[in-house]
Formats: C-alpha cells, sequence, structure tokens
C-alpha cells in the first residue's frame, strides 16, 4: 500500500484526488471525532539575533510548499471515506507581529501554536515572526502532524536555510526538485504514528524558553546573511526534542 501511495502522488496533479497513508487515515479520524483540535500541531521556534527579510523569508516558504506535495494537500470525504485533494502552488504569508518583550512572544506564540487547523480546506502551515527588534526576532512555524511531522520538520528547516542564504544574495534556489530524486520520500514521514501532543501545556512549556534559544543556537549573521544550522537535537520541534 505503501508503494501505491508513493506513486498516486508522484502522478498528483492540483485539484487531482490523492490515496492517504495509514498515519494520516489515522489523524484524519481523530480529527473527524474531535474538530478542530489543535493536539497535533506541531512546530519549529527559533530566535534570531540580526535583520532578517520578511520578504525573503516568504519566498523561501511559498518555494518549500511548492516543492512539497503533501503540504499543499487538504483532506476531504468522499463516498465515506477520507481522501488528500491536492492545491495549486500558493504563496505562503508570513505574519510579522511586533512584541513589546520576551513575555509578549511567549504569549502569542503559545496562542499561535493552540490554534487548530482545518483539514478540509487548508492549508495546513502557518508562519509567523515576532520581531523584537530590527536585529532581534522569533520565528514560529506551525503545520498540522497530518501533512508533517517532527523529522519532517527537520527537512523543512534545512531547506528554509538553503532557499533564504540563496535568495538574500540574488541567487535561484539550490534545491534539486524532490521528484525522482533519492530523497521524493516527501516531506512527510510516515513509518510510524507519533502521538504529538503540542498544544496546551505542553507547547506553553516548550515556548517559556523561547528567550533562550539564543544560546543554543548560532547567532544569525548580521546583515541577515544566513538562518545559521539545524537547531541541534530538534530543539525548538514538537516531535523529537
Amino acid at each position: 500500500m505503501a508503494g501505491t501511495v508513493a506513486r498516486e502522488r508522484a502522478r498528483a496533479r492540483p485539484g487531482a484526488r490523492i490515496p492517504l497513508s495509514s498515519a494520516q487515515e489515522r489523524l484524519w479520524f481523530i480529527d473527524l471525532l474531535s474538530p478542530r483540535q489543535a493536539g497535533y500541531n506541531n512546530f519549529i521556534v527559533r530566535r534570531f539575533r540580526g535583520r532578517l527579510d520578511p520578504d525573503v523569508l516568504e519566498r523561501a516558504f511559498t518555494e518549500i510548499v511548492r516543492r512539497h506535495d503533501t503540504l499543499r494537500t487538504a483532506f476531504a470525504t468522499v463516498a465515506g471515506a477520507p481522501v488528500g485533494r491536492l492545491l495549486e502552488p500558493f504563496p505562503v504569508p508570513l505574519r510579522v507581529v511586533e512584541a513589546d518583550d520576551e513575555d509578549e512572544v511567549r504569549r502569542l506564540a503559545a496562542a499561535e501554536v493552540q490554534t487548530p487547523f482545518d483539514l478540509a480546506t487548508g492549508p495546513l502551515v502557518r508562519t509567523t515572526l515576532y520581531r523584537l527588534a530590527p536585529d532581534d526576532q522569533v520565528l514560529l512555524v506551525t503545520v498540522h502532524h497530518i501533512v508533517a511531522d517532527g523529522w519532517s520538520l527537520g527537512v523543512l528547516y534545512d531547506e528554509l536555510t538553503a532557499l533564504y542564504d540563496a535568495f538574500v544574495r540574488g541567487l535561484p534556489s539550490p534545491l534539486e526538485d524532490p521528484t525522482g530524486h533519492r530523497r521524493s520520500r516527501r516531506l512527510l514521514h510516515t513509518r510510524h504514528l507519533t502521538t504529538c501532543r503540542a498544544a496546551g501545556a505542553y507547547a506553553a512549556r516548550e515556548l517559556l524558553n523561547v528567550g533562550q534559544l539564543s544560546a543554543r543556537t548560532p547567532r544569525g549573521p548580521r546583515h541577515g546573511r544566513g538562518l545559521g544550522r539545524r537547531p541541534r537535537g530538534g530543539r525548538g520541534m514538537s516531535c523529537g526534542i
């Protein structure tokens, strides 16, 4: 079945119905029983010291979503069974929020992580940049577990770093198209279903560390050149922390 799902996804075009993996079916059924819950929201939170260009970040996120069909998938019910519906590539808006202090960032980010997604309409990824100062900001990426798990968020962050570094210098994407590439396992990694409860007290507890992230991660270079390496040990991700 896994091979069939992969082949169907490889042939899928925007508007097409695509089969779900067994893990996605379980998550869809959980959402059917308790709709619009935030318990399966995954997130990356990362603080940067240095200037970032929000327009370049938006372009990088938009390219990531274009590259990975799973991030452009919404979920519908046809004849009583769940199916994926592939959306057209779309721009990913980066919401920029001015924050007075770290406490406000913690409060706003915790509320964002606990905001549910609508699986039927999508999109199932949101990006927010909390700006404490022109050279001090916190990036939060929230994704539903049905399209990306904790391992996948590491792939997403690696791609974001590569794309931002290229785009801020006026260069094209350095990434190979995932179609037909050996990493075309796609962003979603569904060998097993992990029960990631990113919302509620867990998310709030992790986000309390946002003010300390700069001590655990490399400083963002001046003038926004480079986002730095993936947070060590998966720090900042809801699964695999």
